[in-house]
């Protein structure tokens, strides 16, 4: 009987141990959670602040990549019309020198590179065969749609957690608010 005391003791013993042990897990895990939701409280106004500033540059870098390639695109308007004229509508040169119609293979390869929508199919060389007479216009078209729709992106789009970039802007401006309040 003294042996089954004893051993029944110490399973006593040890259960009391291993809840100790639990109990200290759990009220550790408990402080940990804690602790993470009052860094989460205390800088949130930081992490909105943050998202918003990324979403407005991603923005701005969008705008710019497409101004760049309206400009671009301007800027070739004249000098792809004069060199359309000598290329038939399947892209063989008819009357250019070779320069030239390297030139006009060049400002091509510019169009589908920012438009691919453009591509009606490819030479023998692998050239891309493109609508000469719309090239232009329908990718002036194009980019502008593209601004409009960068626009409508950043107003109804989604950022970070699924939330609307919407929400996360007029967060930041709430926090920026808040932060100059105790600041006065």
């Amino acid at each position: 009987m003294n042996i089954k005391a004893r051993l029944a003791a110490a399973g006593v013993g040890i259960l009391n141990a291993v809840l100790n042990v639990g109990i200290g897990l759990l009220v550790g895990l408990a402080i940990n959670g804690i602790i993470k939701l009052a860094d989460a409280w205390i800088h949130r106004n930081e992490r909105l602040i943050e998202s918003a500033n990324e979403l407005s540059a991603s923005y701005k870098q969008a705008l710019d990549d497409i101004s760049s390639s309206l400009s671009r695109v301007n800027s070739l308007k004249e000098e792809f019309a004069e060199l359309s004229k000598s290329v038939d509508n399947f892209g063989n040169n008819v009357s250019l020198d070779t320069r030239s119609y390297e030139r006009y293979l060049s400002i091509v390869q510019e169009l589908v590179e920012i438009n691919p929508s453009l591509i009606e199919g490819y030479d023998a060389e692998g050239n891309a065969i493109i609508n000469k007479n719309g090239a232009i216009e329908e990718t002036i078209r194009l980019l502008k749609e593209e601004r409009k729709q960068q626009a409508l992106n950043v107003v109804h789009g989604t950022g970070e957690n699924g939330r609307s970039n919407l929400s996360i802007a007029y967060g930041a401006e709430k926090a920026k608010y808040e932060e100059a309040k105790k600041d006065r």
